[in-house]
């Protein structure tokens, strides 16, 4: 099964001195992968691992202030 995945952080400064975080991910998938897609809640499967990386992102930079 071949799939072909982009992630993407975008960091945009607001005001206040905080920061919007874009985090997408894009890509093609073949026709299983698509099928998969539908009958499975792939948000509730990769939903927490967005959240252990913004979470990691967090601390990495105020750890550098």
């Amino acid at each position: 099964m071949e799939m072909s995945q982009l992630a993407e952080i975008t960091l945009i400064p607001t005001e206040g001195g905080r920061t919007l975080v874009r985090w997408s991910v894009s890509g093609k998938n073949n026709f299983i992968s698509k099928i998969f897609g539908v009958l499975m809640n792939v948000e509730k499967m990769v939903g927490s691992e967005f959240e252990k990386g913004l979470h990691n992102l967090k601390l990495s930079v105020e750890t550098q202030k």
